[in-house]
Protein backbone atom coordinates (compact mmCIF):
# COMPACT_ATOMS: atom_id res chain seq x y z
CA UNK A 1 0.00 0.00 0.00
CA UNK A 2 0.88 3.52 -0.55
CA UNK A 3 0.01 6.79 1.43
CA UNK A 4 0.56 10.09 0.47
CA UNK A 5 2.04 12.44 3.38
CA UNK A 6 -1.18 13.76 5.31
CA UNK A 7 -3.10 10.83 4.29
CA UNK A 8 -5.41 9.48 7.31
CA UNK A 9 -4.56 5.70 7.62
CA UNK A 10 -7.62 3.76 8.45
CA UNK A 11 -7.15 0.29 7.18
CA UNK A 12 -4.19 -2.25 6.98
CA UNK A 13 -3.51 -5.09 4.77
CA UNK A 14 -2.75 -8.68 5.72
CA UNK A 15 -0.33 -9.80 2.75
CA UNK A 16 -0.71 -13.34 2.98
CA UNK A 17 -4.57 -13.69 3.47
CA UNK A 18 -5.05 -11.13 0.86
CA UNK A 19 -7.54 -9.08 2.90
CA UNK A 20 -7.99 -5.69 4.25
CA UNK A 21 -9.32 -5.34 7.45
CA UNK A 22 -10.03 -1.41 9.28
CA UNK A 23 -7.69 -0.38 12.18
CA UNK A 24 -9.03 -0.42 15.13
CA UNK A 25 -10.60 2.50 16.61
CA UNK A 26 -9.76 4.56 13.94
CA UNK A 27 -13.18 6.48 12.67
CA UNK A 28 -13.25 7.51 8.63
CA UNK A 29 -15.05 10.49 9.83
CA UNK A 30 -14.38 12.86 12.97
CA UNK A 31 -15.07 16.41 13.43
CA UNK A 32 -14.58 19.23 15.93
CA UNK A 33 -16.33 22.95 15.99
CA UNK A 34 -15.80 25.66 18.82
CA UNK A 35 -17.04 28.56 19.99
CA UNK A 36 -15.84 31.14 22.93
CA UNK A 37 -16.66 34.36 23.76
CA UNK A 38 -15.26 36.45 26.50
CA UNK A 39 -16.80 39.27 28.70
CA UNK A 40 -13.78 41.27 30.42
CA UNK A 41 -12.51 38.94 32.41
CA UNK A 42 -15.15 36.03 32.23
CA UNK A 43 -15.45 33.56 29.14
CA UNK A 44 -17.27 30.20 28.13
CA UNK A 45 -15.97 28.02 25.48
CA UNK A 46 -18.15 25.59 24.35
CA UNK A 47 -17.11 22.24 21.69
CA UNK A 48 -19.17 19.95 19.24
CA UNK A 49 -17.33 16.60 18.71
CA UNK A 50 -18.58 13.88 15.83
CA UNK A 51 -16.92 11.08 16.04
CA UNK A 52 -17.93 8.24 13.50
CA UNK A 53 -18.38 4.48 14.05
CA UNK A 54 -15.02 2.30 13.78
CA UNK A 55 -14.30 -0.83 14.37
CA UNK A 56 -13.35 -2.44 17.85
CA UNK A 57 -10.26 -4.63 16.69
CA UNK A 58 -8.27 -5.59 13.46
CA UNK A 59 -10.70 -8.66 12.89
CA UNK A 60 -13.46 -6.11 12.60
CA UNK A 61 -15.50 -8.69 14.56
CA UNK A 62 -17.49 -5.42 16.08
CA UNK A 63 -18.34 -1.82 15.73
CA UNK A 64 -18.18 1.18 18.19
CA UNK A 65 -21.42 3.40 17.19
CA UNK A 66 -20.14 7.14 16.31
CA UNK A 67 -21.44 10.09 18.96
CA UNK A 68 -21.99 14.05 19.40
CA UNK A 69 -19.88 14.74 22.53
CA UNK A 70 -20.53 18.47 24.12
CA UNK A 71 -18.04 20.14 26.19
CA UNK A 72 -17.68 23.19 28.05
CA UNK A 73 -15.39 25.43 29.67
CA UNK A 74 -15.88 28.56 32.00
CA UNK A 75 -12.75 30.66 32.15
CA UNK A 76 -11.39 33.59 34.33
CA UNK A 77 -8.49 35.48 33.75
CA UNK A 78 -7.10 38.28 36.15
CA UNK A 79 -3.38 39.58 34.73
CA UNK A 80 -1.66 36.78 33.88
CA UNK A 81 -3.29 34.59 35.97
CA UNK A 82 -6.06 32.11 34.13
CA UNK A 83 -8.13 29.70 35.40
CA UNK A 84 -10.64 27.17 33.39
CA UNK A 85 -13.36 24.87 34.89
CA UNK A 86 -13.74 22.10 32.04
CA UNK A 87 -17.04 20.78 31.60
CA UNK A 88 -16.73 17.23 29.65
CA UNK A 89 -20.25 15.42 28.04
CA UNK A 90 -22.31 18.25 29.02
CA UNK A 91 -25.45 16.35 27.89
CA UNK A 92 -23.74 12.97 29.72
CA UNK A 93 -24.75 10.46 26.19
CA UNK A 94 -23.28 7.06 26.60
CA UNK A 95 -20.48 6.41 24.21
CA UNK A 96 -17.49 4.35 23.94
CA UNK A 97 -14.07 6.28 23.52
CA UNK A 98 -11.05 3.55 23.25
CA UNK A 99 -10.99 -0.48 22.75
CA UNK A 100 -8.73 -3.25 22.57
CA UNK A 101 -11.07 -6.26 21.65
CA UNK A 102 -14.01 -7.52 22.48
CA UNK A 103 -13.92 -7.80 26.50
CA UNK A 104 -12.10 -4.54 26.77
CA UNK A 105 -14.00 -1.76 25.64
CA UNK A 106 -14.20 1.43 27.39
CA UNK A 107 -16.49 3.95 27.96
CA UNK A 108 -16.53 7.43 27.86
CA UNK A 109 -16.51 9.37 30.56
CA UNK A 110 -19.94 10.59 32.03
CA UNK A 111 -20.87 14.04 33.21
CA UNK A 112 -20.93 14.10 37.63
CA UNK A 113 -22.85 17.06 38.59
CA UNK A 114 -21.61 16.26 41.98
CA UNK A 115 -17.54 16.30 40.69
CA UNK A 116 -18.24 19.49 39.02
CA UNK A 117 -19.84 21.11 41.70
CA UNK A 118 -17.08 19.75 43.68
CA UNK A 119 -14.44 21.41 41.67
CA UNK A 120 -16.19 25.25 41.43
CA UNK A 121 -16.96 24.85 45.18
CA UNK A 122 -12.83 24.37 45.95
CA UNK A 123 -12.27 26.72 43.42
CA UNK A 124 -14.34 28.90 44.67
CA UNK A 125 -12.37 28.69 48.72
CA UNK A 126 -9.30 28.61 46.95
CA UNK A 127 -9.83 32.23 45.83
CA UNK A 128 -11.79 33.47 48.84
CA UNK A 129 -9.23 31.96 50.91
CA UNK A 130 -6.46 34.16 48.73
CA UNK A 131 -8.04 36.95 48.58
CA UNK A 132 -9.00 37.86 51.73
CA UNK A 133 -5.14 36.63 53.08
CA UNK A 134 -4.07 39.47 50.50
CA UNK A 135 -6.58 41.73 51.64
CA UNK A 136 -5.80 41.28 55.47
CA UNK A 137 -1.77 40.92 54.82
CA UNK A 138 -1.73 43.17 51.80
CA UNK A 139 1.73 44.91 53.13
CA UNK A 140 3.24 41.80 53.56
CA UNK A 141 1.97 40.25 50.44
CA UNK A 142 3.35 43.38 48.58
CA UNK A 143 6.92 43.08 50.64
CA UNK A 144 6.67 39.13 48.69
CA UNK A 145 5.67 40.51 45.23
CA UNK A 146 8.60 42.83 45.10
CA UNK A 147 11.08 40.22 46.65
CA UNK A 148 9.78 37.49 43.87
CA UNK A 149 10.00 40.21 40.77
CA UNK A 150 13.40 41.62 41.97
CA UNK A 151 11.39 45.05 42.17
CA UNK A 152 12.22 47.70 44.43
CA UNK A 153 9.00 49.50 46.69
CA UNK A 154 8.41 52.80 45.16
CA UNK A 155 8.65 55.42 47.63
CA UNK A 156 4.88 56.95 48.81
CA UNK A 157 3.75 60.09 47.08
CA UNK A 158 3.95 63.24 49.72
CA UNK A 159 1.79 66.49 49.04
CA UNK A 160 3.76 69.45 49.06
CA UNK A 161 2.21 73.07 49.02
CA UNK A 162 3.56 75.13 46.15
CA UNK A 163 4.61 78.65 47.30
CA UNK A 164 2.44 81.50 45.80
CA UNK A 165 -0.16 79.00 44.71
CA UNK A 166 -3.78 77.73 46.51
CA UNK A 167 -4.39 74.37 46.70
CA UNK A 168 -6.72 72.57 43.84
CA UNK A 169 -9.98 71.87 44.58
CA UNK A 170 -11.81 68.64 44.42
CA UNK A 171 -13.67 69.54 41.35
CA UNK A 172 -10.46 70.55 39.90
CA UNK A 173 -8.16 67.46 40.62
CA UNK A 174 -11.24 65.42 39.49
CA UNK A 175 -11.17 66.61 35.90
CA UNK A 176 -7.75 66.57 35.80
CA UNK A 177 -7.43 62.65 36.73
CA UNK A 178 -9.82 62.51 34.27
CA UNK A 179 -8.50 63.97 31.26
CA UNK A 180 -5.27 61.66 32.13
CA UNK A 181 -7.80 58.35 31.57
CA UNK A 182 -10.57 59.90 29.77
CA UNK A 183 -11.86 56.51 28.59
CA UNK A 184 -11.86 55.33 32.57
CA UNK A 185 -14.93 55.79 35.27
CA UNK A 186 -14.34 57.14 38.41
CA UNK A 187 -14.16 53.70 41.63
CA UNK A 188 -13.02 56.05 44.66
CA UNK A 189 -11.36 58.37 46.07
CA UNK A 190 -9.69 58.53 49.09
CA UNK A 191 -9.17 61.12 50.92
CA UNK A 192 -6.03 62.28 53.10
CA UNK A 193 -5.91 61.92 56.55
CA UNK A 194 -2.86 63.90 57.26
CA UNK A 195 -1.46 67.35 55.54
CA UNK A 196 1.62 65.42 54.39
CA UNK A 197 -0.67 63.08 52.59
CA UNK A 198 -2.23 62.83 48.82
CA UNK A 199 -5.94 62.41 47.27
CA UNK A 200 -5.89 59.28 45.70
CA UNK A 201 -8.22 58.68 42.50
CA UNK A 202 -9.31 55.16 41.78
CA UNK A 203 -10.40 54.64 38.28
CA UNK A 204 -11.89 51.77 36.42
CA UNK A 205 -10.50 51.19 32.90
CA UNK A 206 -12.87 49.79 29.99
Amino acid sequence: MKYELGDRITSTERYSLGVTSLLRAAPKRSYGTGFTRFNYRLGLSLGIYYVGDCQGDLENDFELPSYFRTDAAIFYKQGQLRTQINFRNLFNIDYFEQTQNLLRVYPGEPFDVHKVAGVVAVVFLIFTFFTGFCWSYAEFVNLMIYAVTFSQKQADPVSVPLAGKSALGLKEQLKTAQAALPDASLRRIDFPSKLEEVLTVSFKLP
